[in-house]
């Protein structure tokens, strides 16, 4: 049977997330949960949030900035985004939305897929 090319995200939609102010990947920044995280309020460019861990293989975390400001999305703890640095000291910026795809077995490697600039 082929794939329909609909993607599931399994673990619902968190709404209402605040970024970190001021931007960073400490014990402080809001962690999103696997499935949807909508970010409504990051106050000024670089106020950041971090991936989940303990996500497996093959899980899919998305993350939705609504505000107007750029958000910095940081990897968990030990993990990559892209190939990047672990623990990177620059996180995915993202004006709308991104998707993110544990390809890991150990839950450490993060591939980030469409990284959509805000339409003016």
């Amino acid at each position: 049977m082929a794939s329909s090319g609909i993607q599931t995200f399994v673990g619902g939609v968190n709404t209402g997330v605040t970024a970190l102010a001021g931007g960073a990947n400490s014990a402080s920044t809001p962690v999103m949960s696997s499935g949807v995280n909508v970010v409504s309020v990051c106050a000024t460019a670089g106020d950041s949030v971090r991936l989940p861990a303990n996500i497996p293989q093959g899980g899919t975390v998305m993350v939705v900035n609504t505000s107007a400001a750029t958000l910095d999305i940081f990897p968990n703890s030990g993990a990559t985004i892209n190939a990047g640095t672990a623990d990177s000291e620059k996180g995915i910026a993202t004006l709308t939305g991104a998707t993110f795809v544990q390809v890991g077995a150990t839950g450490l490697t993060w591939v980030a897929d469409n990284l959509i600039a805000k339409q003016s």
